[in-house]
């Protein structure tokens, strides 16, 4: 199993390849787009290698999961990643049944054993 497949398996699944991360940086609010960029360029100052589209994705993921912790959210905006899109769902859902298929066969499992 190579990181490169586990890691594409994984943005998918949490909507934060490429282009959903643009997509969804775009639907942030203009104080949620100066936090990352404070974010991000304080964690370069700190001298860590991270470029812009890392920092982006970064800070999507730790945002929503605040978000999706808080009900003043509700419902939950599109940066969020949250969608009731049928294709989006059903790629997400393909893109987690892949992971666990890859994971299963390198730990050499079966689909009857449980991965905890």
């Amino acid at each position: 199993m190579g990181d490169r497949a586990v890691g594409e398996c994984l943005l998918a699944a949490a909507s934060l390849g490429e282009e959903k991360v643009r997509r969804r940086f775009d639907a942030l609010p203009p104080e949620g787009k100066r936090e990352r960029d404070v974010w991000l360029a304080i964690r370069q100052l700190a001298g860590e290698d991270i470029d812009e589209l890392e920092g982006t994705r970064d800070f999507l993921q730790v945002s929503s999961w605040i978000a999706l912790g808080d009900s003043r959210y509700l419902p939950y905006p599109r940066w969020t990643g949250v969608t009731d899109e049928e294709t989006v769902v059903r790629s997400q859902a393909a893109a987690a049944e892949e992971l666990l298929r890859l994971l299963r066969e390198e730990l050499d499992v079966g689909p009857g054993v449980r991965l905890r």
